[in-house]
């Protein structure tokens, strides 16, 4: 991507005002809502160019995925939240060796 007024290559590219500094176009687009807005700024470091310009969600249409993986993410998302608030290793430890003891026991591999 070229500055329009110069021709430099050092430009940034910013999605706001909603989202973090450094949040990529994809990710706001992923966020959004019907009805809600995207504004993308376009900024030249050499020549102070800039432009911004406002893109306005009128819909979104969702594909859903195999439901077996969606319930299984969901199940993994649930699970990692609840490990994360276990403060203490040993239960950790014992939770882990638990999971792998079942696996075994069911014939699967351990990873």
């Amino acid at each position: 991507m070229e500055c329009p007024g110069c021709g430099s290559t050092a430009l940034s590219q910013e999605v706001g005002p909603e989202w973090p500094i450094g949040t990529s176009l994809a990710d706001a687009i992923l966020d959004v809502d019907v009805d809600g807005r995207i504004v993308l700024a376009r900024n030249c470091w050499t020549c102070g160019w800039s432009e911004e310009r406002v893109v306005r969600v009128e819909s979104i249409d969702e594909t859903s995925g195999d439901p077996d993986v969606v319930e299984r993410r969901r199940l993994l998302d649930t699970l990692t939240d609840t490990l994360e608030d276990v403060e203490d290793t040993e239960t950790l430890e014992r939770l882990l060796e638990d999971v792998r003891a079942r696996r075994t026991s069911d014939g699967s591999r351990e990873s």
